[in-house]
């Protein structure tokens, strides 16, 4: 008799087991799919808000009067200026380092730009596909983290990301080469210095 109980204990035992094991891993399922659909929703509440300026844009300014390029700058502004910027000057296979939201609108400062969207990794890849977009906090873990080729510029940040120095204060907007030759820095250094003597006669 105390064999057959020993059976039944280890039987019930094994089941049990197998019992907890199998909760937790339609536990673990669970909370993954949550995770994953929470996520989804985010990156869809993006897309649909994109597409809503979208549909405003081509409902505030008609069709045969306005470009579609128009027709962006009029509702984002500067927001579609600072992409039409980064597009201009990188090339379609280029991986940009992108600033976080803090770059874009730093504490306690006036913001330059009047859409949050500028600061959305969506919104960076819908402007700027099919290039590369890594956001900095995705820096460490990602796997184009080797091969950064350019570095959106913003409000001065993003110079520490760069082979070569620059004077901020002139090179505060736009986008950078990680690294450059020294005629192409040269180049780079003559241009923002004329920039700045227009700047100098305009005021």
């Amino acid at each position: 008799m105390s064999k057959k109980k020993q059976t039944k204990q280890t039987k019930k035992s094994k089941t049990n087991y197998f019992s907890w094991i199998l909760k937790n891993i339609l536990f673990t399922g669970m909370a993954m799919s949550t995770i994953y659909i929470i996520f989804q929703l985010e990156a869809d509440k993006t897309l649909l808000y994109a597409l809503r300026v979208d549909m405003d844009i081509i409902r505030k300014n008609p069709l045969k009067s306005t470009t579609l390029d128009q027709r962006y700058s009029i509702v984002l502004d500067d927001t579609y200026s600072y992409m039409t910027t980064i597009k201009e000057n990188t090339p379609i296979d280029a991986v940009i380092l992108y600033p976080e939201y803090d770059a874009f609108f730093p504490a306690n400062e006036s913001p330059t730009f009047k859409h949050w969207g500028v600061a959305n990794k969506m919104w960076a890849i819908r402007f700027l596909y099919p290039r590369t977009i890594v956001k900095v906090s995705e820096l460490e873990t990602s796997q184009y983290k080797e091969k950064i080729t350019h570095v959106a510029i913003v409000n001065g940040w993003g110079h520490e990301y760069l082979s070569y120095e620059l004077d901020k204060e002139h090179a505060l907007f736009g986008v950078l080469p990680v690294n450059i030759s020294d005629e192409e820095l040269e180049s780079i250094k003559k241009m923002l210095e004329e920039e700045k003597n227009q700047l100098t006669d305009n005021k």
